[in-house]
């Protein structure tokens, strides 16, 4: 009997034996399990199994009651707080336009102030022109 390490193989040969015999262990993993099902053998929940608490004590009207009024205040709460933030927004917004208003107000008027100067150089630069004989 010869050994297997002895045998002439291709790399592809051997590539399809270990196909091969991957696909007859997951086969007979799953014939096994079938087997395990058909026996009717109970099945485990890994890793930790069900775990079945009683219901808790039944709440009173005035529980209720109470729990119900807490959530509605917190709910109004959070409404006025947000009502508040909706307020801030907007007052940051005109406050924000005022501004970019102020700015743009502020760069036409150093704009037309640059054009004045220009005209006033140039006027002098022709006026020293003419000068020159």
């Amino acid at each position: 009997m010869t050994l297997l390490a002895q045998l002439p193989l291709a790399p592809e040969q051997v590539a399809w034996f270990l196909a091969i015999l991957f696909f007859l262990v997951a086969g007979t993993n799953q014939l096994l399990h079938l087997a395990d099902r058909l026996r009717g053998r109970k099945q485990e929940i890994a890793p930790q199994p069900l775990v079945v608490q009683p219901v808790p004590e039944w709440v009173s009207r005035t529980e209720c009651h109470h729990l119900r009024q807490a959530l509605a205040d917190r709910l109004d709460a959070a409404e006025t707080a947000l009502s508040e933030l909706r307020g801030q927004l907007s007052a940051d917004r005109q406050a924000l336009l005022a501004a970019g208003e102020e700015r743009a107000r502020r760069i036409h008027q150093r704009i037309d102030a640059l054009g004045l100067k220009l005209s006033e150089e140039l006027g002098v630069l022709r006026g020293e022109l003419k000068r020159i004989p």
